[in-house]
């Protein structure tokens, strides 16, 4: 970062469950997974006349059957779970993603597998086929924050809000090792030169691309610019208001699960504002965070004294560009509740009169008594009436 390098990382793998997210230093960019507006549709059809989606399916080969089949749950039959078998990680909070099958099958969740297994039970002889529609485009709503995508940061700096961003991470058509088949089974004997595959470590890659068209673009600004124009411009709502989904609830979503929301690349080259950040900036927030002097010689490599002068530090002080305010609690109020939190900015405008020119504001938080865990989310936006920048 000290020489001109933006640091891009993954936030994990591990959601959807809070306090997972990884690399979590205020100098790297760290990427969530969202989908994208392409699917692999696939279902199963049984006899009855019942449809079921599953997941998306990348097989092309020969259909199943043009009719329908008789279809075994081969727990029963064979005593084992090869054959028909529903997936628990929906059920879980997991999602499911797209198989390189190698045969025609489908994998559902284990809510959808528990209603096959009934209409099973109801008919001696039940029949099913599994109809795979190829590629379908333009699915809606899009975004939807992937449930494996790692969510919120650390307690230790809370101030921090990460991920900072979200970028396509499910069903990405991706470079593939020629060293296994595209379905990691022995079985598999394909050889693919690319893969669909989905991760955090997916959004990543498109972040850092990104990040190179900015950079070739204003070959000037810093990695911390760079995170700043992707930060401020990336948009949380659908084009009709809502506000980005969560693919294992289906409601709405906060900046603990995509950051800032999702990149917006051709905003990203125009942001009209960045907040930048120095080296010595990144110093004086280790120093907040008590970090030793010989540990911030080993992350710098330069010797930094954080008692000089008895100066006091703050995490808060970083130009970063979102703020999270922690509140700390007085006594037990944890039946004492306040709705909202009151934001104040002075000055309420910004006159730049040349272009690289610095300019502070100032923002104050008040609020009354919250039960410990309450959160509440607001964004700043700055416009000069063609561009919309905001901090969340």
């Amino acid at each position: 970062m000290s020489h001109g390098i933006l640091v891009s990382t993954s936030a994990g793998n591990d959601g959807p469950q809070r306090w997972t997210l990884s690399n979590l230093a205020p100098w790297m960019i760290t990427s969530g997974a969202g989908t994208i507006d392409r699917d692999f549709p696939s279902y199963v059809t049984l006899g009855n006349g019942e449809t079921f989606k599953g997941v998306e399916s990348l097989y092309k080969g020969k259909p199943l059957s043009d009719g329908f089949i008789p279809i075994v749950y081969a727990e029963d039959e064979f005593d084992s779970l090869e054959g028909f078998r529903e997936n628990s990680d929906l059920q879980s909070g997991k999602e499911l993603v797209t198989d390189s099958d190698f045969m025609p099958s489908v994998a559902v969740s284990l809510k959808t597998g528990n209603k096959i297994k009934g209409c099973l039970n109801s008919v001696s002889n039940p029949t099913t086929n599994i109809v795979l529609k190829g590629t379908k485009l333009g699915v809606q709503p899009s975004p939807i924050v992937a449930a494996f995508s790692s969510r919120r940061a650390t307690v230790i700096t809370p101030e921090i809000v990460k991920p900072n961003v979200l970028a396509p991470g499910v069903n990405i058509l991706a470079g593939w090792s020629g060293a296994i088949g595209p379905t990691k089974l022995d079985q598999d004997k394909r050889r693919v030169s690319f893969n669909i595959i989905s991760g955090t470590s997916l959004a990543c890659p498109h972040v850092t691309g990104l990040a190179a068209l900015v950079k070739s673009v204003h070959p000037e600004w810093s990695p911390a610019a760079i995170k700043s124009a992707f930060m401020t411009t990336a948009y949380s709502t659908y084009k009709n208001g809502e506000t980005i989904q969560d693919v294992v609830t289906g409601s709405p979503v906060t900046p603990f699960d995509y950051g800032c929301g999702h990149v917006d690349p051709v905003a990203a080259l125009d942001p009209g504002l960045v907040y930048d950040i120095t080296v010595e900036d990144y110093i004086r927030f280790l120093c907040a965070s008590n970090y030793t002097k010989k540990q911030i010689k080993t992350v710098t490599k330069r010797d930094f004294n954080c008692n000089y002068a008895e100066r006091k530090y703050s995490a808060g002080d970083l130009n970063y560009p979102s703020i999270a305010v922690p509140l700390k609690h007085g006594g037990d109020n944890g039946s004492t509740t306040v709705d909202s939190v009151n934001i104040s900015v002075k000055p309420e405008s910004l006159t730049f009169n040349e272009a690289n020119e610095r300019l502070t504001y100032t923002v104050t938080f008040t609020a009354g008594s919250m039960p410990k865990g309450t959160a509440r989310f607001a964004r700043l936006e700055w416009s000069d009436g063609k561009i919309l920048l905001e901090v969340q």
